[in-house]
């Protein structure tokens, strides 16, 4: 069993299913840019307007901190499969639910970015570029928005398609 998916209970009904190593890295990297535009904007600025400098600091160190959290976060809240239902998930930045019922399919082929920036397909893969789209028949509600298709980047494909499957088949 890949460190991907581990399963939570004792029947293996409800597994983990992480994204951390594909989208981790490239936050990261936005993390330690951000870091060096902090110092870099805090000195240039600080020049000629310290005032200014410590504000823009403090905005610049508020995100850095929420970008760090966000990084932890694909850790701590991965995506889950089991219960009659998948919970896909962002980190702690967004959760979408999908009862088995309403899974239309999971589709691992064909997809482009014409297919991802359609409109109606929840992207959850941020820097990175999904590999597997969930369909949802009939379309299901997040925040304001219709949703027909949920796309993500898993690191364990193999196992999170082989979990919505049996997760479908359970009803």
């Amino acid at each position: 069993m890949s460190d991907a998916v581990l399963p939570l209970r004792e029947d293996g009904t409800l597994l983990v299913h992480s994204s951390r190593r594909a989208v981790a890295p490239m936050l990261a990297v936005l993390a330690s840019l951000s870091a060096i535009e902090l110092i870099v904007v805090h000195v240039l600025v600080a020049f000629w307007w310290p005032a200014l400098a410590v504000t823009l600091s403090l905005i610049s160190l508020a995100g850095l901190v929420w970008l760090l959290l966000l990084l932890r976060s694909f850790s701590t809240h991965p995506s889950v499969t089991g219960e009659g239902e998948v919970v896909l998930r962002c980190g702690r930045a967004k959760e979408v639910r999908v009862p088995a019922e309403r899974i239309a399919g999971v589709r691992t082929e064909g997809l482009t970015s014409a297919v991802v920036d359609a409109r109606g397909v929840l992207n959850l893969a941020l820097l990175a570029f999904p590999n597997a789209i969930v369909d949802i028949a009939p379309p299901l509600r997040v925040g304001r928005r219709q949703v027909h298709a949920v796309a993500h980047r898993f690191d364990d494909l193999p196992a999170f398609v082989a979990a919505v499957q049996a997760v479908c088949a359970r009803g």
